[in-house]
């Protein structure tokens, strides 16, 4: 008979290693989504600064003679303004492609395990059925020397009778 208990460890190691690898893919999602969330806050609070920032800008320069240079520097003060909004919201939309990613390979990781969990208890079924074909083998076997050894016995005494 084959012997299933190598294929049932090999199993085993694997549907370990895959269940490390799961947990190791959850970690990750759970870092990206913590990436995500701080980078909306991140977001959020550029927002609170620069919320009343054209009317201060425009407030400042209302009370005085306005120069060139002065506009010049509300624009650059205004393009700078666009330019860190623009690279938040470009890192946001990083986090949310890793987070995707991660959801992603934690999904696969977990089709993995739970396939390897299918074949390492396929492997233990058909195990456990030729162990129980063997001892059922031994049981007849046994059953058939008893009968035999009843049937010499049998044939003993009705001889000697």
């Amino acid at each position: 008979m084959i012997d299933f208990s190598k294929i049932v460890a090999i199993r085993q190691r694997r549907l370990d290693r895959m269940i490390t690898a799961e947990k190791l893919e959850e970690a990750a999602l759970r870092q990206a989504d913590a990436d995500c969330e701080a980078a909306q806050q991140a977001i959020d609070d550029y927002l609170e600064q620069t919320r009343t920032l054209e009317i201060d800008l425009l407030t400042n320069l209302l009370n005085k003679s306005v120069s060139v240079n002065d506009l010049l520097a509300v624009e650059e003060t205004l393009r700078k303004t666009k330019e860190k909004a623009q690279e938040l919201a470009n890192h946001r939309a990083e986090c949310e492609t890793r987070l995707l990613e991660a959801k992603e390979r934690v999904r696969i990781a977990g089709r993995q395990r739970a396939n390897s969990a299918v074949k390492l208890n396929k492997s233990e079924h058909i195990q456990t059925h030729l162990r129980q074909q063997r001892m059922h083998s031994e049981e007849l076997r046994e059953e058939a020397a008893l009968d035999e050894f009843c049937e010499q016995m049998a044939a003993r005494k009705g001889y000697a009778a």
